[in-house]
C-alpha cells in the first residue's frame, strides 16, 4: 500500500500533546482551522489522530473523515466536513447520539433503490437524505448473485471504469451538493463504504489536489476495516466463498481506476466537465473543503 502524504497540521498537533497539557478533543478543534466545528466529540478527535482511521462506531465499520490529507499545493482537505462511509442503518441509540455530534446537515446515499428500502438509514433527526443511486453495468454487478458467473474474469477496476461511464449524473449531484455551504458536514456512503464510495471519494480528493498516492492509500484501507466483518455478511446470506473478491479493496485497483481517467479525459477536471460538473461548482467545493497553505 502507498504510504501517506506528508502530516498535516492537525496531525502534528495530536502528536505534540500529552495528557496533562491538552485533551485530543481541544488539540484538534484548534488545528482544524476557519469554518469548523468549535467542539469535537471525542470520538472524532481521536479519529482524526490520524486521517482515514474510522469512527468507532457499533453499527458502522467505515465511517471516516476525509480532512487532514495534505494537498500538492501545500494546504490540506478540512476535518469535519466531509466523511465517507459504509451504510448507516445498523446504527445503536448510542451511535445516532454519537452521528448527532458531528453536526451532519446531509447524507448523499449511493445505494441502489433495493438496497436503501431493504436497510434504510437511520439519521439524527434533522439530517437531509438524498438518495442517489450509482447506475452500474448489470453484466458487471447484477451477476455475481448468479450461480454461473465466472468470478474467474472478474476484474474490480473494470467495475469503476463501468461507475464512471455509466454514474456521471450521479458524480455531477455530489459535485452539486458539495458546492452549497448548507450542506456541510456532508456524509456519502454505500454499503460497506468501499467501492462505490471509493470512487466518489477519489473524484473529491483529486479535485481538492491530493495526490494519488495518498488517494489508493485511502481506498486501499478499507481492506482491513471490511474483513472483520466478513462473518457478519455471510449471516446477511452473502456467499463469500465464491464472491471474495468483491469484498477486497486492492491499491491495484484504484491505480487503475486513476489512469484510465487520466487517459479518457485528460484528467479529472475533464471528466467533471463531461458529466457537467461546472468549474464554478468544482472551485466552491474547494474553497469549503481544500485549507490555505499552512505557513
Amino acid at each position: 500500500m502507498s504510504s501517506f502524504a506528508p502530516k498535516s497540521a492537525l496531525q502534528n498537533r495530536l502528536a505534540r500533546q500529552t495528557p496533562e497539557t491538552e485533551s485530543p478533543r481541544a488539540a484538534a478543534a484548534e488545528a482544524i482551522g476557519e469554518g469548523q466545528p468549535d467542539v469535537l466529540s471525542d470520538l472524532h478527535a481521536a479519529a482524526l489522530a490520524k486521517p482515514g482511521t474510522p469512527l468507532r462506531l457499533e453499527g458502522m465499520f467505515n465511517l471516516r473523515d476525509l480532512g487532514g490529507y495534505a494537498t500538492s499545493d501545500g494546504g490540506a482537505t478540512r476535518t469535519g466536513r466531509i466523511f465517507r462511509a459504509d451504510a448507516l442503518a445498523h446504527l445503536t441509540n448510542a451511535d445516532l447520539a454519537a452521528l448527532d455530534a458531528l453536526g451532519l446537515r446531509l447524507v448523499c446515499d449511493l445505494r441502489s433503490d433495493q438496497e436503501v428500502a431493504q436497510y434504510p438509514d437511520r439519521l439524527p433527526p434533522g439530517v437531509r437524505h438524498a438518495h442517489n443511486p450509482m447506475r452500474l453495468n448489470v453484466n458487471v454487478m447484477g451477476d455475481e448473485r448468479s450461480p454461473d458467473f465466472d468470478w474467474s474474469g472478474f476484474r474490480l477496476e473494470q467495475m469503476f471504469f463501468q461507475m464512471l461511464e455509466r454514474s456521471g449524473e450521479t458524480f455531477r449531484r455530489v459535485f452539486a451538493h458539495l458546492a452549497e455551504a448548507e450542506s456541510y458536514p456532508y456524509v456519502f456512503h454505500c454499503a460497506a463504504g468501499k467501492d462505490r464510495t471509493g470512487v466518489t471519494a477519489a473524484l473529491l480528493l483529486r479535485t481538492a489536489g491530493v495526490p494519488d498516492a495518498t488517494i489508493v492509500a485511502d481506498f486501499a484501507l478499507s481492506d482491513g476495516y471490511i474483513a472483520p466483518k466478513l462473518t457478519e455478511f455471510q449471516a446477511r446470506g452473502v456467499d463469500i466463498a465464491r464472491a471474495g473478491p468483491l469484498f477486497r479493496a486492492p491499491a491495484a485497483a484504484m491505480q487503475a481506476m486513476l489512469a484510465h481517467l487520466d487517459d479518457r479525459y485528460g484528467s479529472t477536471a475533464g471528466y467533471l466537465r463531461t458529466i457537467g460538473v461546472a468549474g464554478a461548482e468544482a472551485a466552491a467545493f474547494r474553497a469549503q473543503f481544500v485549507a490555505r497553505p499552512y505557513a
